[in-house]
């Protein structure tokens, strides 16, 4: 699970509820060591910016029908 959104307390709007768990322990977030992102191969480029391009357009399209 990436996380939870939702309006707890006195938010006046939804929020994302950010959590790092390990070891069944809550960890800072800012102290996680990622590793370096791998680059998109100049091959695949192309292929990724359509992608990205679609699943953009649908995001906005189901947006644009919650309104």
């Amino acid at each position: 699970m990436i996380g939870y959104v939702g309006a707890t307390g006195l938010a006046t709007g939804p929020h994302l509820d950010f959590r790092f768990i390990k070891n069944g322990k809550y960890i800072n977030s800012f102290k996680v060591s990622f590793p370096p992102a791998l680059r998109i191969p100049s091959s695949e480029r192309m292929a990724f910016y359509v992608t990205v391009k679609s699943l953009s357009t649908l995001m906005e399209k189901h947006l644009q029908e919650k309104t």
